[in-house]
């Protein structure tokens, strides 16, 4: 299900409609950004979406290449747009593309929709596999009502 479909949203309206549903948004992009070693050459993030986290990330380490997964092929011909001609886009569920040599993994807004604590030990068992000596795991989300 693309992005749009599933928040009931034109793909247009995307940036300007996710700041209204999640309270400090911009800030919470931000405080992520930040926490990314500056020295990092490789950053993988995981459910990339337009790309905002991805183009703040490299306010930070602007030497970095993005690698971003989604499974949203309509959403990341966003983020291509806004993000430098070096970023590579894998169009793939990020619980089953494979997570590439990196030093750190982003995620905003994506991981909450990993359902059951097996796919989430799973996903970051891989996330930990390909991080370099050092690498980090930043993520921002929010928790819809769940028992997991």
């Amino acid at each position: 299900m693309s992005v749009a479909t599933h928040l009931g949203i034109d793909l247009g309206e995307y940036d300007a409609r996710i700041r209204t549903f999640i309270p400090h948004y911009e800030e919470m992009l931000d405080v992520a950004a930040g926490s990314i070693d500056p020295r990092s050459q490789i950053i993988v993030d995981l459910g990339t979406g337009t790309g905002a986290l991805s183009a703040r990330c490299l306010r930070t380490a602007p030497q970095a290449r993005i690698i971003g997964i989604d499974a949203d092929s309509e959403i990341l011909k966003a983020a291509a747009q806004r993000l430098p001609t070096s970023a590579k886009f894998i169009c793939s569920s990020f619980l089953r593309a494979e997570i590439p040599e990196c030093d750190a993994v982003v995620a905003s807004f994506a991981l909450h929709h990993v359902q059951s604590r097996r796919a989430k030990a799973k996903l970051y068992s891989r996330i930990t596999k390909a991080l370099r000596p050092g690498g980090q795991v930043v993520t921002v989300d929010c928790q819809p009502s769940s028992s997991v």
